[in-house]
């Protein structure tokens, strides 16, 4: 479940934001997390029906609407898994593993970035 990991996605994406942006990055992201769950609603609305009647009336089987349901529902999942593999370690992991080269050159990589470079 990606919701499980919400607490360190919050702290890893803080790691590379400067102190001053901070705030408006991670409300964003609590913001499109807070839109995430009502998508899934949405959702189920959509695809799962309300009464049984529903299921007799189209001949549908009231599971294959769940499995359909949980396909959709998994996709975000495996698009951050996938995602996953192309992010860089923790810095902070990183020089607590006493790995300080490879923790600056993830530093000199973020700080070439547009979004979180500092503002003047």
């Amino acid at each position: 479940s990606i919701g499980g990991a919400f607490p360190i996605v919050l702290a890893y994406f803080a790691e590379f934001l400067c102190k001053s942006d901070r705030a408006r990055y991670l409300s964003l992201l609590l913001m499109f997390w807070a839109l995430g769950g009502v998508f899934v609603a949405l959702v189920g609305w959509a695809i799962i029906p309300s009464t049984g009647a529903e299921v007799v009336q189209e001949s549908k089987e009231h599971f294959s609407a769940w499995h359909q349901f949980l396909l959709v529902c998994s996709l975000p999942s495996l698009v951050a898994v996938i995602g996953l593999v192309f992010l860089p370690e923790s810095p902070r992991y990183l020089l607590e593993a006493g790995r300080e080269v490879e923790a600056m050159m993830v530093y000199q990589v973020k700080q070439g970035s547009s979004l979180f470079k500092t503002r003047p």
